[in-house]
Order: C-alpha cells, then sequence, then structure tokens
C-alpha cells in the first residue's frame, strides 16, 4: 500500500466489519490499489495474478456485502462533519 493513499483507505474504513481480519485486510489492499490506479482494471491495479485472484475472491465472499462498505463510509462522513462541525454536499447536475 502507498503510504499516504494506504492512510486515507485505512481511515475512511476503519470502522469496516466483515467478521474476518483476512477479508478486512484485503479488502483494505484492494481498495488502497484501486485509489492508486483508479483507470485500472482490477486485474491491472492489483500488481500480480495472484492479488487479481484474492480480489476476485473477496468480491464473491458472502460476508463481503456493500451494506458493510456503506456503514463503514457513513460512519466516516459522521465523525468528520463532527469533527469540522460543517458538511459540504456539492451536487452539479444540469436540470
Amino acid at each position: 500500500m502507498n503510504g499516504n493513499i494506504g492512510i486515507c483507505v485505512e481511515k475512511e474504513f476503519q470502522t469496516i466489519d466483515f467478521r474476518s481480519k483476512r477479508l478486512e485486510k484485503r479488502f483494505l489492499q484492494v481498495m488502497s490499489d484501486l485509489a492508486e490506479e483508479p483507470e485500472k482494471s482490477i486485474w491491472l491495479a492489483s500488481g500480480s495474478p495472484t492479488n487479481a485472484k484474492a480480489a476476485y475472491r473477496m468480491l464473491g465472499n458472502q460476508d463481503f456485502t456493500k451494506e458493510n462498505i456503506l456503514s463503514a463510509h457513513r460512519n466516516a462522513t459522521n465523525n468528520c462533519s463532527r469533527q469540522n462541525n460543517a458538511l459540504l454536499s456539492i451536487q452539479d447536475a444540469i436540470s
């Protein structure tokens, strides 16, 4: 994991709970890899066939749910807004 990106990913998902430390560690690694190279596919961003296979296995794990990810993200957003006393929600749409 890249230092700065890894720290941001860990901070954003510090409350993630998949009931498996191994799955949580893999999730943080995959998110860090994708954040470092967002234009690349999982296969290319993972850096090796072994890491890519582990990422795809993670996605197929029954304990890996979007609810867990959204819950951790929501917690991070709430913590940030409490610390800064402000939360900007910017929308850019053509009507």
